[in-house]
């Protein structure tokens, strides 16, 4: 599939939040073109996560939807399955960060799983986490670390 570009998330924030109003018409116009696909990086979207909560004041409900709204354009490219798994989890899991929610969503595509964490909130919360314990000692032979560590 041919890619037309790559979408900062100032441009996907401008879209949702329709805030300058020449820059929303802009996007508007972009995205309606026909055939036309643009990648979105799942940085951009944990931006736009972050952006919408914290700068813009939406919670979790709001940012998760206008997330999947986006998603559901058809000029959007994006990492599709993980997002829209993340945005749930952000949903229903309201201690963790959206960052939190990725990284077990991400793993889980991946089949890169358990995901180890020190966070225990993520433990109690996400089903394929694994703990690691705090002040522990590694579970990786002493040479390892050394050379790991330098």
């Amino acid at each position: 599939m041919r890619l037309d570009g790559s979408l900062d998330t100032n441009v996907l924030l401008r879209f949702i939040m329709d805030d300058v109003p020449d820059q929303t018409q802009q996007c508007i116009s972009l995205f309606s073109m026909p055939g036309r696909r643009y990648q979105t990086a799942d940085a951009v979207w944990i931006e736009v996560a972050y952006a919408l909560e914290h700068h813009y004041q939406l919670n979790r409900d709001e940012t998760a939807a206008a997330i999947t709204s986006v998603l559901s354009l058809d000029a959007i490219e994006a990492n599709r399955g993980v997002i829209v798994r993340t945005c749930s989890d952000y949903r229903t899991h309201p201690q963790l960060s959206f960052v939190d929610c990725y990284l077990s969503a991400q793993a889980s595509q991946a089949k890169a799983e358990p995901l180890y964490t020190f966070d225990q909130k993520a433990q109690r919360q996400l089903g394929n986490t694994s703990p690691l314990q705090k002040g522990g000692t590694t579970a990786l032979p002493d040479t390892t670390v050394k050379t790991l560590l330098g």
